[in-house]
């Protein structure tokens, strides 16, 4: 998850390629596809705030059904269902949590409810081997100072009768709690818990890859290397003096003539760009979004 979440940021395996053959000509390219695709899943999956409608004739379910909306709004709701959608894009999974608001007052603008969206890298649940895979407990690690002043890393959790917290293989504290239920809610965004672009990633990192090296071509072609052949330089400059200038000497045998020109070589743009809008066309199809090229919907 921390791997999708900085691929995300634009922290991609291009940034740490190698070139061998003119290493001084090695620009990194990113071109994130993948914070694109995680933005449109996220704003087509919640782009509107959720809200709640009766279902059947029940006598009061209005009123009930407006309360309830009324309660979401006070709690931000619709903000944090848009943090969740976005986590869910990028990890697959995502997790709320819930707990009461000790400081609500009736009839205030407050919900009697507090609402946070959970770090997916630092949170999980358990569930139960058996039929109905019930929910066991559901935790969040956290760092913050223990008794001796040191900043150590906390397991903290609840089931649905008691709260626990955990250091490395001891456990600190164990309560019990009046929720009746565990508050750490899990959601997936499919059945695999794989991220919106996490099956097109070999093909991201082989668009960044070729569009590095259409970037290398266009700075290679501009600085060309100059070619002296049968050319003879004062004694005092060396090969390294010669590959900084952009130069190469070259003796020849024979009664040939001294020559000088530009080795010049252009990577042929049209067709690197013809085999980029078709991967990405594929990138597109595999995480399920529109084509922009032929204007057709996806699979």
């Amino acid at each position: 998850i921390d791997y999708l979440y900085r691929y995300t940021r634009g922290k991609q395996p291009i940034l740490s390629r190698t070139k061998t053959i003119r290493p001084e000509i090695n620009n990194k390219v990113v071109e994130n596809h993948a914070a694109e695709i995680v933005q449109f899943t996220s704003g087509y999956f919640l782009g509107e705030p959720v809200t709640y409608i009766r279902r059947g004739e029940r006598e009061g379910a209005s009123k009930g059904i407006g309360s309830l909306n009324d309660m979401m709004f006070f709690a931000n709701k619709s903000s944090h269902d848009k943090k969740l959608a976005t986590w869910m894009a990028i990890a697959g999974l995502g997790y709320r949590m819930a707990l009461p608001n000790k400081k609500f007052k009736k009839d205030s603008d407050e919900s009697p409810f507090l609402l946070d969206i959970l770090d997916p890298r630092h949170t999980f649940v358990v569930y139960h081997s058996g039929f109905g895979h019930r929910r066991m407990m559901g935790v969040q690690e956290i760092y913050r100072y223990n008794e001796a002043k040191v900043l150590t890393k906390f397991c903290c959790g609840y089931t649905d009768t008691h709260y626990f917290e955990v250091e490395g293989q001891t456990v600190k504290v164990w309560k019990p709690h009046t929720l009746n239920d565990i508050p750490i809610f899990e959601y997936r965004l499919n059945e695999m818990m794989m991220g919106s672009f996490e099956p097109a990633v070999p093909l991201l990192d082989a668009m960044n890859t070729l569009m590095s090296n259409r970037v290398d071509g266009v700075e290679q072609f501009i600085q060309s290397l100059a070619i002296a052949v049968n050319c003879e330089f004062p004694e005092d400059i060396t090969l390294t003096d010669i590959r900084k200038a952009g130069m190469i000497s070259l003796r020849s045998i024979g009664e040939n003539k001294a020559d000088f020109k530009v080795l010049t070589e252009q990577l042929d743009q049209s067709q690197t760009k013809t085999l980029i809008d078709s991967m990405y066309d594929e990138v597109l199809r595999i995480c399920a979004m529109p084509s922009r090229s032929n204007g057709s919907s996806t699979y």
